[in-house]
């Protein structure tokens, strides 16, 4: 809520969150038109899509006003900061990325940093780093009906949800914090070292 504050968002139920670069393969349409069938179920849950737009925002906004969906979606246009990237974070119940085709996603790690859960779709590597009903949700790209399950899926259990912004959060701190990237890359160089023996050829050098 101190979050929702700072940014100036009045919203009482869920929010969802849409961060980073909008792109055409980031599959925003898709969400919008899944975004009709979740507050159709949850009249009180929020979109909020924040980020700097590198396509046309008319047509986006043209789909918001035909799907009248606008009373339940905030477009926050531009350039974040990074000082004020947490509080779209912490301000969020869980992100959600539609996207259509992508290798993977810098926005994850941010999620899981700030104990929040992902809804994502299956596209390239994301079933990899997001682990279905344990750290978010997963759907197949391009199709907003099972979109939208997911996300009315995460939003009638807000108790499932938070545990799986805990165990993200738990994954970050184990897996993707600067210092458990430390620890695993001095594993990587000590189990790629040769061993010592009058063989090796750093061995016959030294």
């Amino acid at each position: 809520s101190a979050a929702r504050g700072v940014l100036g968002v009045d919203v009482n139920g869920p929010l969802l969150l849409f961060f980073g670069l909008i792109k055409h393969y980031k599959g925003l349409e898709y969400l919008l038109s899944a975004w009709r069938l979740v507050v159709a179920e949850f009249p009180a849950a929020r979109l909020l899509i924040a980020g700097e737009a590198m396509l046309p925002m008319g047509p986006v906004r043209h789909r918001i006003r035909e799907l009248n969906i606008g009373q339940s979606v905030t477009l926050r246009l531009g350039y974040v900061p990074r000082s004020e990237v947490q509080y779209f974070f912490l301000a969020a119940d869980a992100v959600v990325l539609p996207y259509l085709r992508v290798s993977t996603s810098g926005v994850i790690p941010l999620a899981f940093r700030y104990g929040r859960p992902v809804i994502a779709t299956t596209a390239g590597a994301l079933p990899e780093i997001v682990e279905h009903g344990q750290t978010g949700l997963l759907a197949p790209p391009g199709a907003e009906q099972p979109l939208a399950e997911a996300i009315c899926q995460a939003l009638r259990d807000p108790a499932c949800l938070a545990d799986m912004g805990a165990r993200a959060r738990h994954r970050f701190e184990t897996e993707r914090a600067w210092d458990a990237a430390g620890r695993q890359t001095a594993a990587l160089y000590r189990s790629l070292r040769p061993h010592e023996s009058g063989n090796d050829v750093i061995g016959a050098v030294g």
